[in-house]
């Protein structure tokens, strides 16, 4: 077992998600979070820091991919779902793009809560260079 210096080491390491096209409040929670992270002396927040990234940090990189390329429906409800609960969280407006329709209930599935889960620890795979073939650049 890592001890608490091993462990801030290591989530040190894990680069800090950026990007153009989210607000900078949400870029500015995402750097309070980590700072919070690498202050605890709880070491199970950062192993899960550490393996897993954070809401605010998938909405990041599905922005990122957004930009390049079309999201599937599955990844574009994802992000949907993202946008509604970390603008909320943030206390801004919500974007056009992820507002609710009527009769929309803005809960994922169990699917894609699993491919919430997979992309979350996949990013921080990707970050830590433990996933192959992968880039975050």
């Amino acid at each position: 077992m890592e001890d608490l210096n091993t462990l801030r080491v290591i989530a040190e390491k894990i680069p800090v998600a950026q990007s153009a096209y989210i607000h900078q409040d949400i870029l500015r929670r995402i750097v309070s979070h980590r700072q919070n992270i690498l202050s605890s002396n709880d070491g199970d927040l950062i192993k899960d820091y550490i393996y897993r990234s954070s809401d605010d940090e998938c909405l990041v990189i599905l922005a990122e991919i957004a930009n390049h390329a079309p999201l599937s429906d599955d990844y574009h409800a994802v992000f949907c779902h993202l946008a509604r609960r970390v603008f909320t969280a943030a206390g801004l407006e919500i974007p056009a793009l992820a507002r609710l329709n009527a009769g929309d209930r803005g809960e994922l599935t169990t699917q894609l809560t699993g491919l919430l889960e997979n992309l979350s620890t996949n990013i921080r795979k990707t970050q830590r260079g433990t996933l192959r073939g992968a880039s975050v650049q």
